[in-house]
């Protein structure tokens, strides 16, 4: 199976299955397992859901497969599961910890993963967010499918960085053969 792209999920998924109760009472999570963060839960679900964490999609930057790990857990005659007071959307999540806070080590009753890529869309984004800047794996992409000499010598594997370069023409205007030439 192969990865699904970060633009096609940038909207919270659907959750179901067969068999799905809708007067359970049931706590979803979505865990980053690459990146070790918590980008969505949601309680009482699908009875009345309270989203506690809004959804936000796995920007795989990298060049290797990323997981998301879908967890249901029952709920039922529990109170809701409470965040850590430190919590916030980029911060490590400690699923385990988590678990046994809200004692749900033996509530799992789903789990599902999903395979996310990389393509251009996340790239971008965390280069906006100011996280990180991996243009340069896009262009790698492409220039590993060159057979020019010139591509093949550049050390590609090593190429961690991507540079804008802007050169600034000062004015001028001039002759050149009968011609007035200006730049401005």
């Amino acid at each position: 199976m192969k990865p699904v792209q970060p633009f096609l999920i940038r909207k919270k998924p659907e959750i179901s299955w067969k068999g799905l109760q809708y007067d359970q009472s049931l706590t979803i999570l979505i865990v980053d397992a690459g990146f070790g963060t918590l980008n969505y839960m949601v309680t009482d679900f699908p009875r009345k859901p309270k989203v506690l964490v809004d959804y936000r999609l796995s920007d795989n930057y990298h060049s290797a497969p990323n997981a998301l790990v879908v967890l249901a857990f029952k709920s039922e005659g529990k109170p809701a599961p409470v965040l850590p007071s430190d919590f916030s959307a980029d911060s490590l999540f400690d699923l385990s910890k988590f678990m046994l806070d809200n004692d749900l080590s033996d509530d799992l009753v789903g789990l599902s993963v999903i395979i996310v890529g990389s393509d251009a869309f996340a790239i971008e984004r965390q280069r906006v967010k100011g996280s990180v800047d991996y243009c340069h794996s896009l262009l790698k992409k492409k220039l590993h499918h060159k057979v020019d000499e010139f591509y093949s010598r550049l050390p590609l594997h090593h190429l961690n960085s991507w540079m804008s370069i802007t050169y600034q023409q000062p004015a001028i205007s001039a002759n050149v053969c009968c011609r007035k030439l200006s730049l401005r």
